[in-house]
């Protein structure tokens, strides 16, 4: 094998992996939006529950948002609930931020509008049940708008 045949065939798995990930940026598909339209949905839904994602928008990436929480939440009783209740799994803070936020995933599965809109109901719930006010109609409504058509 040549040189310059080598380096063809090392290419091709890097220039399929771009090509692959302009697709999923691109957005449309048979499962219809992808990260960006689901980045911007979650995190738009965050305000009306009281919640603010940690990174700016310049610099976040679209598969984990760290959201944290209002003053005065027990971050063990909200992944508690989450977990008991809705059997959804966030990922806790870690080092100086443990208790201060939680994370969330837009990977794989959890990457659907139905799952980011399940999630923030969640979300809501898991803050009421501590008492503290959280819009969740409000909440859905500013993800749904981020959606091409209605999930």
């Amino acid at each position: 094998m040549s040189a310059d045949t080598y380096r063809l065939i090392h290419v091709l798995g890097v220039l399929a992996l771009f090509l692959g990930l302009g697709g999923v940026f691109a957005g449309g598909g048979k499962d219809g939006p992808k990260a960006p339209a689901l980045f911007t949905a979650l995190r738009e839904g965050l305000p009306p529950l009281g919640l603010a994602p940690l990174v700016p928008w310049s610099e976040a990436t679209p598969m984990l948002t760290t959201v944290r929480y209002p003053a005065g939440v027990d971050d063990r009783a909200f992944r508690g609930h989450l977990r008991q209740v809705h059997r959804i799994e966030v990922g806790a803070g870690l080092g100086p931020l443990a208790g201060a936020v939680f994370r969330v995933g837009l990977m794989g599965h959890g990457a659907r509008p139905e799952n980011v809109l399940r999630a923030l109901a969640a979300f809501g719930d898991a803050l009421q049940a501590q008492g503290h006010a959280a819009d969740v109609s409000a909440a859905l409504a500013a993800a749904r708008a981020e959606f091409p058509s209605p999930p």
